[in-house]
């Protein structure tokens, strides 16, 4: 990657979006979330010098597909079109177009598999979109699992069965990939009931002091509450205190769940669906209103 010269902050080791950047050069890296990295590297026909550019459209076809998913969505429940828009303000979304992230593929296939299971009948592009789910994260094998366990309770029990098989290709991926490479060092431990989500509430991130440390404490500790609104189970019940980072974190982990809450409000009332997402992404806003204004500054020095 240093070809590209990358911008490196002092002190600082990157995040996420970097490390699928460089995955999209060397595949054979083999990381568990292969889907964005892979199709980057195919697009750029495995030349470094286009890899750069590769991911980066990759990550906006991915926008693209989410925003048309869920103006469909919008469309099929009644409401304008234009709420597709939307897409581009969760916090999954904010999070790629901020660093980079993977989480918007998923985000992007939670629109699909939303459109499919409940508007729009098409069991092929359904099943495509359970397939390439898994791919983007493990989380997305929750699609297929959730979708797996409704289909018997209607007695589609054959259809069960097909479906079930979208999670084969992530989960032999998964099995290769940890076959050849070392292990998560925090893979094995054990959450602790309520001990993340404490841990966060609990004990400040360390910000600068002055009004706008009071601030991003404030919209922190809203995000949380938020996410915790969302999803009380897995908040409180899975995630170690170190998940518990920073909103920008678990918020765009959580926001296919965010996703789905909202959704419940275009065919119902509007403010309890939405009270989880609307509790999060104040904080997301203010990361990137800070940038924002930093690139105009830029601009205008620039003038």
């Amino acid at each position: 990657m240093a070809r590209e010269h990358p911008y490196l902050f002092p002190g600082v080791e990157g995040w996420d979006g970097q490390w699928y950047h460089a995955i999209a050069h060397d595949p054979r890296l083999r990381y568990r979330r292969i889907l964005i990295p892979a199709l980057a590297y195919l697009l750029a026909a495995g030349h470094d010098a286009f890899i750069d550019t590769a991911y980066r459209a990759v990550i906006l076809l991915f926008f693209a597909f989410g925003a048309w998913w869920l103006a469909r969505l919008a469309q099929a429940a009644g409401r304008p079109v234009v709420l597709g828009t939307v897409f581009f303000f969760l916090p999954a979304s904010v999070a790629a177009i901020d660093r980079q992230a993977i989480d918007v593929g998923l985000l992007c296939f939670c629109c699909g598999f939303a459109l499919y299971t409940r508007y729009v009948k098409n069991p092929r592009e359904l099943y495509a979109v359970l397939l390439f789910a898994g791919l983007v994260r493990e989380t997305g094998l929750l699609l297929a699992a959730a979708y797996c366990i409704w289909l018997p309770l209607r007695r589609e029990v054959r259809s069960c069965v097909v479906f079930a098989t979208t999670a084969g290709p992530a989960i032999a991926w998964y099995v290769f990939v940890n076959s050849r490479t070392l292990p998560d060092p925090g893979a094995g431990a054990v959450a602790v009931p309520f001990a993340g989500v404490l841990d966060r509430l609990v004990h400040l991130i360390d910000y600068p002091e002055g009004l706008i440390a009071g601030l991003l404490h404030g919209l922190d500790f809203l995000a949380a509450a938020g996410v915790l609104l969302a999803m009380p189970l897995l908040g409180i019940f899975v995630w170690r205190p170190g998940d518990w980072l920073e909103a920008l974190d678990y918020g765009r982990i959580l926001s296919p769940l965010l996703f789905f809450e909202a959704l419940a409000g275009l065919e119902g009332p509007l403010f309890p669906a939405l009270a989880p997402l609307c509790m999060v992404l104040p904080r997301f806003g203010l990361q990137m209103a800070s940038q924002a204004l930093g690139v105009l500054r830029g601009l205008l020095a620039g003038a």
